[in-house]
């Protein structure tokens, strides 16, 4: 994304980034869920977003979830348990004379991918990804646009029967507020933001300031009590601190109120991070993948990178860096997790 820059998005645990816009930077545990589905060739993509990982002989063999990331314009896999990434293909359809960019990605409980987009001038759309079976171009269909009187840049799908009876799109826009975005077509309804900072609070934030998305959102289905986890910044209206965003987990008895007024910010999962423009999120086990946009800023530059956080203490880790990525000057843009997979946050 351009103002607002994202990360990296997975299959079974696709990732999706958000960030916001404007001025210099935009503004005991708990039960282990396993996610289920098809596998495709070993030569293609995962179909379903899940691979059956091998097991002994008197157990159920373990689902391990992919994970999704994309760029401005190209959508990646990452296998959570080898760390490798790989590339499935460029995005297509999208509108370069109106600069749209694909900001972020979700993944529903069946495997399915969406994105959200946004135009330099405001506005976007939701589209649904036709994945390849092996590496190739990733079809577009749209499903709604947005207005223009926002800009999207986080995207993940909250459980059944949080906002819905079935599965629901919530998305993050440029000034830290959720929305629940039907795909009817009808309007987008803001259900809270993440409040403001208090003294104490992780982040390195001035009590006051307004607690953003730096960043994206993901949920988990968590047999049956769903949980969600965000990335957040410190932010004034103008302006974001960018170099150590901190992890939290959403309330979502908060969240299923649709309140506009409602902070959603339900605890500190640990410390800060230790790193900052993390625009794509997924988990897996006890740790958050996050991917961090590359920055060229003179005073807190930095390289698109993988970053591992653990779910106890909140504290990051840089797995690898993307060169390529880094020098193509596009993303990481966002991640996104399918809602079925498995995740251990701790108390």
């Amino acid at each position: 994304m351009a103002p607002h820059v994202r990360l990296l998005g997975f299959v079974a645990l696709a990732l999706v980034s958000a960030c916001s816009a404007s001025g210099t930077e935009p503004s005991g545990g708990t039960p282990v869920i396993d996610a289920a589905g098809e596998t495709s060739a070993e030569t293609g993509v995962d179909d379903g977003g899940f691979k059956a990982e091998a097991a002994p002989a008197d157990a159920p063999p373990e689902v391990v979830a992919k994970v999704y990331a994309n760029t401005d314009d190209t959508l990646y896999q990452m296998d959570p348990t080898t760390k490798e990434v790989v590339e499935i293909g460029k995005l297509t359809s999208l509108d370069t004379t109106k600069n749209e960019d694909m900001t972020d990605i979700a993944v529903d409980a069946d495997g399915k991918v969406f994105g959200v987009s946004a135009f330099a001038a405001g506005g976007g759309n939701v589209y649904e990804l036709s994945l390849p079976s092996s590496p190739g171009p990733v079809n577009l269909t749209k499903k709604r646009s947005l207005p223009t009187t926002a800009r999207f840049y986080a995207l993940a799908f909250a459980p059944k029967g949080v906002l819905d009876a079935d599965e629901a799109l919530v998305a993050g826009d440029d000034a830290g507020t959720l929305w629940y975005v039907p795909t009817d077509g009808s309007a987008p309804q803001k259900v809270g933001d993440f409040g403001t900072v208090a003294s104490g609070d992780p982040g390195g934030g001035t009590s006051g300031q307004s607690w953003q998305l730096s960043g994206d959102i993901a949920f988990f289905s968590n047999a049956g009590t769903p949980v969600g986890i965000a990335t957040l910044r410190p932010c004034t209206g103008t302006s974001c601190k960018a170099d150590n965003d901190v992890v939290i987990e959403i309330d979502v008895t908060a969240l299923a109120k649709k309140d506009p007024k409602a902070n959603l910010k339900k605890r500190f999962i640990g410390a800060a991070s230790g790193f900052g423009r993390l625009f794509g999120i997924g988990a897996w086990n006890d740790q958050v993948f996050a991917f961090q946009r590359a920055s060229t800023s003179t005073t807190s530059p930095n390289p698109a990178a993988l970053i591992g956080i653990s779910l106890v203490t909140g504290k990051g880790t840089s797995i690898k860096e993307f060169a390529d990525i880094t020098t193509a000057k596009n993303g990481w843009s966002g991640a996104g997790v399918t809602t079925a997979a498995k995740i251990v946050l701790p108390k």
